[in-house]
């Protein structure tokens, strides 16, 4: 248990450096591509999956399990392209690191934000919501414990609406902060946030309802394929 909870703390460290990183990137070094940033973050969640499994070898089916739910985390914000924000995408990152711990939620969530945007669009704010769904992935895995959050569908949809709201929506509005304001304009700074409310709040709402509906089920059918197959082990 000791370990699990430093590995954790090394996950929280590793968003919060590279939060600090994206900040100095946008203030100092925005002439840099973000393809080039979405790259170090992707190698660097790349370090902190590979290091959850504690010097185990990740097996051939755990990378075809973890590919499988960023492609369906990539095909459920495809499917709905035509309703702006009304998007499942976060609720399977969400679901898929209640199932698999923290640092596969981490993996998840940067590479389905990195690789949805190849169709909907790359740019300065890619490697923020690479980071926002990653921090998102690390605390469902670090509420994945919980026996009252797995029997009650109402803290399920409560879990759903404060990451994608609060944690998602803030980090990603924080880009757009970035690029079209300063730390001394704190006016603009409040307009942006005033202004991504409601998206937000739709965000929060549809991202509750999908959790609400598809967290135990989809649960049970995880957790079925990694006790069969032996998968993920005591790396979660």
């Amino acid at each position: 248990m000791q370990n699990k909870q430093k590995l954790l703390i090394f996950d929280f460290f590793i968003v919060f450096a590279l939060l600090v990183f994206l900040v100095l990137w946008q203030l100092f070094f925005s002439s840099v591509s973000h393809y080039i940033i979405s790259v170090v973050i992707i190698i660097a969640f790349l370090i902190l999956c590979f290091a959850s499994f504690e010097s185990k070898k990740i097996s051939a089916e755990e990378t075809a399990v973890i590919a499988c739910l960023v492609a369906l985390a990539v095909a459920g914000r495809c499917a709905f392209f035509a309703f702006p924000q009304i998007k499942p995408m976060c609720a399977v990152v969400i679901i898929s690191a209640f199932c698999l711990g923290s640092s596969n939620g981490a993996i998840i969530g940067a590479l389905s934000a990195f690789v949805s945007n190849f169709f909907f669009g790359q740019g300065a704010w890619t490697p923020f919501q690479m980071l926002a769904l990653s921090l998102v992935g690390i605390i469902a895995g670090a509420f994945s414990r919980s026996s009252k959050l797995k029997s009650s569908r109402i803290l399920q949809a409560i879990m759903g609406f404060v990451l994608a709201f609060l944690v998602y929506g803030f980090i990603v509005d924080f880009s757009t902060v970035l690029t079209v304001s300063s730390f001394n304009d704190w006016t603009s700074a409040v307009a942006i946030y005033s202004s991504g409310i409601i998206f937000n709040l739709i965000h929060g709402v549809t991202t509750a309802v999908f959790c609400a509906l598809l967290l135990n089920p989809c649960a049970k059918k995880i957790e079925r394929i990694r006790l069969k197959y032996g998968l993920f082990g005591n790396k979660r």
